[in-house]
């Protein structure tokens, strides 16, 4: 595997509505690594955000189940 390589995902709840997309660092698909978007089985967004080595880093967006947003959250982007 080249060291830049990931792997895309996109999972469905098992309704077949989509449930999240987005980047994994190893095959075993453990180590989650870039942008994410989850979503609730009405098919609105969940959060939004990204991930480095593993770890949520700078802000996530947030919504409810009626698509209405909530607050956002930040985590630092640490040197892991």
């Amino acid at each position: 595997m080249l060291q830049d390589s990931t792997y895309a995902v996109t999972i469905k709840y098992i309704t077949g509505e989509l449930f999240n997309t987005g980047h994994y660092k190893d095959v075993k698909l453990e180590i989650p690594d870039g942008d994410f978007i989850y979503y609730y089985a009405n098919g609105y967004k969940e959060s939004q955000g990204r991930f480095k080595d593993g770890y949520k880093v700078g802000t996530w967006k947030r919504w409810n189940f009626e698509g209405a947003q909530k607050p956002d959250r930040y985590y630092p982007d640490e040197d892991f």
